[in-house]
């Protein structure tokens, strides 16, 4: 038996139920379809929106949401394609209600109308942006002054044409402008969102 005290926990199945003790029954319940919050559909968004990450930042007093952005098919629609990945934010006051905030960082189609925070240009020899994920660091005494921390997984391109992956680290003051930190590790994948967080 598990002894959980007062901790919560995920019961994704019956791994944790002592079925002997409890006459409890695993009922899951019909998802109901609500009201749509955020419709993604800015031509920089393209057909395909991912990894995301929520922060509330208490200085702004405000939630900020970071998604991926990207055109998922090249234009002959034959494959997947992470070419042109943009790091994207919206923000919200309650968590419901939800903007762009016109950040006219990057250019997409000859306007910087846009809320891109992050695009591969930024980073020369990179191969693309992806999987990123971002915190804001609430450690009181933190390693690094800047609020914000970031992870992404980031390729570049050896000198035999190989592809060399590492989980690179990202810092921001403001949760906006980004620049790159260093290398966490060079083992490993780094296929999903990679995430980081500072537990007390």
């Amino acid at each position: 038996m598990i002894s959980l005290g007062s901790q919560r926990a995920f019961f994704w199945d019956n791994g944790m139920i002592d079925t002997g003790k409890t006459t409890a029954s695993h009922l899951v319940h019909h998802p109901l379809r609500k009201q749509v919050l955020m419709t993604f559909d800015q031509p920089w968004e393209g057909d395909g929106c991912g990894a995301f990450s929520l922060v509330f930042d208490p200085q702004l007093n405000r939630y900020r949401m970071y998604y991926e952005a990207w055109q998922m098919m090249n234009s002959q629609g034959t494959e997947h394609t992470l070419s042109d990945v943009k790091y994207c934010m919206i923000e919200s006051e309650d968590g419901l209600h939800w903007e762009r905030p016109n950040l006219g960082l990057h250019e997409f189609n000859g306007t910087r109308e846009n809320n891109i925070v992050l695009v591969k240009s930024m980073f020369p020899g990179l191969r693309s942006l992806d999987s990123c994920f971002v915190m804001l660091d609430e450690n009181p005494t933190p390693a690094v002054p800047e609020r914000y921390k970031a992870t992404t997984c980031y390729q570049t391109k050896n000198e035999d044409g190989t592809w060399h992956r590492a989980l690179y680290s990202l810092v921001s003051d403001d949760g906006v402008h980004f620049r790159r930190y260093g290398i966490i590790t060079e083992h490993g994948r780094f296929d999903t969102v990679n995430v980081v967080q500072w537990y007390p």
